[in-house]
């Protein structure tokens, strides 16, 4: 009895490892799609489909959801609320607001379908940003950040940003504090 009790154990133990292994592979993966991050569940769900242990319906889940909010990010009023909730139209004092057409958003550039695909903040040079808050402007073709000489970030933070063009210059004396490799664009015509 004593030997059938301890094989019973062992195997609820071997159980629990192996579940333990699927919820800490795939836990990253779970607060990407909390967050409801394009960006990050993108990054998510190539990690978790490279651990073996990584639950195939929670990554088949992340990635159906990847394509909602993939959706939801190509509407124009979604665009403006994300570019609003930036807070550089205070900062650099700029007409953008909630009963503004994006049209007549300064610095900013739309599409036909009234995608934004150009965002022009060179000359700011008091404006406090990070590049990834820009991350979910996924129609963004051209950025031009020249002399944004409070401006941080990583520049891989834009890598699924389709853009064609990207002005990182300084303006000779305090260069933009912009960090990263620039290979995450290569492949793109950039």
């Amino acid at each position: 009895l004593a030997e059938g009790e301890a094989g019973g154990d062992e195997a609820i133990l071997e159980e629990a490892k192996a579940l333990a292994k699927t919820l800490l592979a795939t836990q990253p993966l779970r607060m990407a799609m909390e967050r409801r991050d394009v960006a990050g569940l993108r990054t998510a769900i190539a990690v978790a489909k490279g651990e073996a242990g990584a639950d195939r319906a929670i990554i088949e889940e992340a990635e159906g959801l990847v394509l909602v909010l993939a959706k939801e990010l190509l509407q124009p009023e979604r665009q403006k609320e994300l570019l609003l909730a930036t807070n550089i139209h205070e900062q650099a004092n700029w007409n953008w607001g909630p009963g503004i057409a994006l049209t007549d958003f300064q610095g900013v550039a739309v599409a036909t379908q009234g995608l934004i695909v150009e965002l022009n903040l060179s000359g700011q040079k008091n404006l406090k940003f990070d590049l990834s808050i820009f991350r979910s402007l996924i129609s963004l073709q051209v950025a031009n950040f020249s002399e944004c000489g409070k401006a941080t970030g990583d520049i891989g933070s834009l890598k699924d940003c389709p853009l064609q063009e990207l002005n990182l210059s300084g303006d000779g004396f305090a260069g933009n504090k912009f960090t990263g490799n620039i290979e995450v664009f290569k492949g793109m015509q950039i």
